[in-house]
């Protein structure tokens, strides 16, 4: 939570004046509400990042996700939320390499962290395309091969 003052100046009928300072909380929480926990090398996928404000004030936050494995647009998007209102960002992300990784989206607002989440996900190698053109092949083969049997069992 960041403390924010408001500065109200006010006077008392005799001229002299009062500073009045209220403190309001600038909260937030981030959440990674959508992502695939097993990916392939090669494939774009999508990933939603839901922020929050929890505060007491309209506030401006920074999303950002994060992770050297990937290639992520955008990096971060910015929002300006009311009071208990929430919103759903989008990231587009591409993986580098093979190996279990980790996403971490963090929430800002201003200089402060406010919230942090974190999802790990499974990078494979990419699908043989070569596995099921081998397997059509075969396929038509055997077609082939039973249907020359078959009609050599008719004649």
């Amino acid at each position: 939570m960041v403390a924010r003052f408001r500065v109200k100046r006010a006077t008392d009928g005799l001229g002299s004046g009062i500073l009045m300072v209220r403190t309001v909380a600038v909260d937030g929480i981030v959440r990674i509400s959508s992502a695939s926990r097993e990916m392939r090398l090669g494939r774009r996928y999508t990933i939603l990042a839901s922020v929050e404000n929890t505060g007491e004030v309209r506030s401006d936050y920074i999303v950002r996700l994060a992770s050297p494995r990937f290639e992520i647009a955008p990096r971060s998007n910015a929002v300006t939320l009311d009071p208990e209102t929430s919103m759903a960002l989008r990231f587009s992300l591409e993986p580098r390499s093979e190996g279990e990784a980790k996403i971490i989206a963090s929430l800002r607002s201003g200089e402060s962290e406010l919230s942090s989440d974190s999802v790990r996900v499974i990078v494979k190698e990419r699908r043989s395309r070569s596995g099921i053109l081998l397997l059509a092949v075969a396929s038509l083969i055997a077609g082939i091969f039973f249907g020359l049997r078959r009609k050599g069992r008719a004649t």
